[in-house]
């Protein structure tokens, strides 16, 4: 799904941006949604990709060695 330029504006990201900087940004943005309790990123992957919040809370989490998640972080949008 594309990013529009206004979408990035709208958002903190975008606060320090000017609209050049928008454009070229949103050319190269695709936007994804995630399901609750889903994972983005698995701990031990590699990812070169910049992941934007634009709405709702993320937790970041361990895995013990019991196999249990354990919350480290909560990430807001931004």
């Amino acid at each position: 799904m594309a990013v529009s330029t206004a979408a990035i504006k709208a958002s903190p990201l975008g606060d320090e941006l000017s609209d050049a900087q928008c454009d070229l940004l949103a050319s190269a943005m695709t936007a994804c949604g995630i399901k609750d309790r889903d994972f983005l990123i698995e701990e031990g992957h590699k990812d070169d990709s910049l992941h934007v919040l634009t709405s709702g809370n993320m937790e970041v989490v361990s895995q013990t060695a019991a196999g249990e998640q354990v919350g480290l972080h909560i990430l807001r949008e931004g």
